[in-house]
């Protein structure tokens, strides 16, 4: 019965050690997949440059001779929909974000700022600015800002298609034609 008992144990052991080395899988897929032939810099007849690495996302303006970052966050695949977490926006462009969409001229860094950066940033530009009370700035916050904030920090589910022939990737956002993204070939 010892010896019993022992090798019931051991198998146990050997079968937790084998799943946890190999993973258990109930045969569905629940993580994010990958198309590892997203990744690099990509650019459109817009002006926009897209940057993919493993699972995150990057917006470029492309003005004259530079790219100026605009938006960053993560994706995730299922099939051939990509789901966009809008995680970041950086300081350039928001300053021409909220002075040409709100008429709010403010000095914000050259940095990424996260809804909470933003929010904190912006109770004190009120504060300091305008001369704004508590009550004053969260009936802003409430009444505009609020709403502006839902709308970069969002996410959003497109299809892609990608053309190895061409090397271009095609985004389709809900309500929009394709978006054709040609590949930038980038030099070490």
């Amino acid at each position: 019965m010892v010896g019993k008992k022992m090798s019931l144990g051991m198998l146990i052991a050997v079968l937790t050690l084998v799943m946890t080395l190999l993973g258990c899988s109930n045969g569905s897929n629940d993580g994010p997949e990958s198309d590892s032939r997203l990744i690099g810099l990509w650019t459109d007849s817009l002006g926009t440059e897209l940057l993919l690495t493993d699972h995150t996302f990057e917006f470029l303006k492309v003005e004259e001779e530079s790219s100026i970052p605009e938006s960053r966050g993560n994706y995730s695949i299922r099939g051939s929909a990509i789901t966009l977490a809008f995680n970041d926006y950086h300081g350039d462009y928001l300053k021409t974000f909220f002075n040409d969409e709100m008429g709010i001229e403010h000095d914000l860094s050259s940095r990424w700022y996260s809804r909470a950066q933003l929010v904190s940033f912006f109770q004190n530009y009120l504060w300091v600015e305008y001369e704004y009370t508590t009550e004053q700035i969260d009936e802003y916050f409430h009444d505009v800002l609020n709403a502006e904030f839902d709308r970069l920090f969002h996410s959003i589910n497109v299809t892609y298609s990608f053309n190895e022939e061409n090397d271009t990737l095609s985004i389709l956002y809900a309500g929009a034609d394709p978006v054709v993204h040609t590949r930038i070939p980038i030099l070490l």
